[in-house]
């Protein structure tokens, strides 16, 4: 990955990624919300299914703290990022964009497809202002290795226990 020259690999791409509203491809983005449950989420013993709050982001998305980009290839959705843009509240100088959903379907993730798409979305940021950039993985889907590919630095470990 070192060798990446993104702008020439970019031009390569058979994907399309842009900026858009959520409010615009909600509904497009349901589909994949199953597939993408059914890889990543975790106790699925006590979640069993997906139910996405279409109005929390809807909600962020008129106040303005809401990132959305998508991945298509020609008109089709393949692929989104859906990210809170908030000053951090630690360093309020500091816009931080923190990644909440975010899903490249496994037949496009080829050819440094999702590659392109995370550089694509962190330039997006970028061009909004944002300064920091949280990023999560999976255990079991650890995306640690790109990440740090991409010159992004490991700073916290996450914990979840179920107290229901």
């Amino acid at each position: 990955m070192g060798s990446l020259k993104p702008l020439e690999t970019l031009k390569k791409c058979s994907l399309q990624f842009q900026v858009e509203e959520l409010k615009d491809v909600f509904n497009e983005m349901k589909p994949y919300f199953k597939a993408h449950y059914e890889e990543l989420a975790t106790f699925k013993d006590k979640i069993p299914k997906v139910d996405v709050d279409g109005m929390f982001y809807a909600r962020l998305e008129s106040a303005g703290c809401l990132h959305v980009v998508t991945a298509r290839d020609e008109t089709k959705l393949v692929g989104y990022y859906v990210g809170a843009v908030l000053p951090q509240p630690h360093y309020k100088n500091i816009i931080c964009a923190s990644a909440d959903l975010y899903y490249l379907a496994p037949e496009y993730r080829k050819a440094q497809n999702g590659v392109l798409f995370l550089l694509f979305i962190q330039d997006s940021l970028k061009e909004r202002g944002v300064q920091w950039v949280i990023m999560g993985t999976k255990m079991n889907k650890d995306l640690g290795e790109l990440y740090r590919a991409l010159g992004y630095e490991k700073t916290d470990e996450v914990w979840r226990k179920w107290l229901a």
